[in-house]
């Protein structure tokens, strides 16, 4: 496995998370193909997508991995959806980050 990824479960670290994976998928055909094959890429970015067929598309790509849900910086809070499935399927979660006001 090739870790690049920092240990922070922040909005922003998720942001460039999902930066740097598109920048090694875009790199080569064999760089595309290590990062497809490992699951764990994927459970770490699966906050991102803001629509349900890119949360769908992610989870499938995480497989079976832990997954961790952090809104992205952008909007400040995870979609309905991601919560629904988060309280649906907690068994999954490796890190679920929330922010539940003041």
């Amino acid at each position: 496995m090739i870790a690049w990824f920092p240990e922070s479960v922040d909005n922003t670290s998720i942001g460039q998370r999902s930066r740097r994976l598109l920048t090694l998928i875009s790199v080569c055909r064999r760089f595309r193909d290590v990062a497809y094959a490992d699951a764990s890429f994927w459970a770490g970015i699966v906050g991102v997508a803001r629509s349900q067929n890119g949360f769908a598309q992610l989870l499938e790509r995480a497989r079976g991995a832990p997954i961790t849900l952090v809104p992205p910086s952008s909007a400040n809070t995870l979609s309905q959806m991601q919560i629904d499935y988060a309280v649906n399927h907690l068994d999954r979660l490796a890190a679920l980050v929330v922010d539940v006001g003041k």
